[in-house]
């Protein structure tokens, strides 16, 4: 189990050692033991660029979710610490637009922090709340559902 963070930003202090505990507690609950992830926290400058590059969108966005796609053709060797059992992919998260929002809605810049990063690791899994109102439904109820396994509600 591993999340591997990566913070390019320096507007929202993070807990890197109880961001990893929690968001590796729902890859436990979603896939087991095994499954990891890459977490960039970035600027909105960052989030442009991805979005514009990879969705064709000139904005930035809060969470980019890039699914890791089809195992490599050959398995890695035994043991290799360094290509993991269930990588799932990329998830990349705007600090910057997480305390926009806050300020906007009243809510906690943390709880959408977390909120942002269950949902994009949601759609590493195949959900995408685009395809219509009863997958944006599902998707809605199982981050609920999480972000009350890790005790998120409650911060």
């Amino acid at each position: 189990m591993a999340i591997f963070l990566r913070n390019r930003q320096n507007v929202l202090p993070i807990e890197r050692r109880e961001l990893k505990r929690r968001l590796s507690r729902v890859l436990r609950d979603l896939e087991g033991p095994g499954a990891s992830l890459t977490l960039l926290l970035a600027d909105d400058r960052i989030l442009r660029k991805l979005n514009r590059r990879f969705r064709r969108i000139d904005s930035p966005t809060n969470v980019l979710a890039f699914p890791a796609g089809d195992p490599p053709p050959l398995p890695p060797p035994e043991g290799d610490p360094r290509i993991p059992e269930k990588y799932l992919g990329d998830l990349a998260v705007s600090t910057e637009t997480i305390l926009r929002e806050a300020g906007e809605g009243g809510g906690d810049p943390r709880f959408l922090l977390y909120f942002y990063a269950v949902h994009g690791i949601l759609h590493l899994l195949g959900h995408d709340h685009e395809r219509g109102k009863r997958e944006e439904r599902i998707q809605n109820e199982e981050t609920e559902r999480l972000l009350e396994l890790i005790g998120v509600a409650r911060i």
